[in-house]
């Protein structure tokens, strides 16, 4: 056997190796709520400070780009993340409000301009965000579930962990 051929078989070998060794382990996503959560804070501030009036109502342009790429882009990939990582809740939260502001840019940039005068478009705009608000509270209302659900597996525990203490006796060192 040559020191070529000898080479390859290592090469193989750990080839195989490396392989069997990722097969094996479990595949690790990362948390994709960060991202979701990043793009959402981010096109709402940059909203709001113009709507609190620290930014004239003419900065308006510069949240349609923030509100497209990062919250709603950003928004609709974490929301494809959590679908991967089967968090359904997550997908529901990122994907409705990605498409919130996918949305709200398409009405300020396409359909407002369209509407026959600013009061009809006002009123248009306060429909669209009263829907969004029921959405909204719709979610909030499915968070206490979740959070009542996340804890009484953990109160279960405590009590066992409780009922184990007292009735295992301990030998004495």
């Amino acid at each position: 056997m040559t020191v070529h051929e000898l080479t390859q078989d290592r090469a193989r070998e750990s080839e195989e190796q490396h392989r069997a060794r990722a097969a094996a382990s479990p595949v690790m996503l990362a948390n994709p709520a960060a991202l979701g959560l990043a793009g959402f804070a981010l096109a709402n501030l940059l909203l709001n400070v113009i709507n609190a009036g620290w930014l004239p109502q003419s900065a308006m342009p510069a949240v349609l780009p923030l509100a497209f790429f990062a919250g709603g882009i950003a928004q609709l990939i974490a929301a494809v993340c959590e679908f991967r990582r089967g968090n359904t809740f997550g997908v529901t939260g990122f994907g409705s409000y990605g498409v919130f502001w996918l949305a709200l840019v398409g009405f300020l940039g396409l359909e407002e301009p369209k509407f026959p005068s600013p009061a009809a478009a006002s009123h248009a705009l306060a429909v669209f965000l009263l829907c969004w608000l029921i959405w909204t509270v719709l979610l909030w209302v499915a968070t206490f579930r979740l959070l009542i659900s996340g804890r009484r597996p953990l109160s279960q525990m405590e009590y066992q962990k409780k009922l184990l203490q007292r009735n295992v006796s301990w030998p004495e060192s």
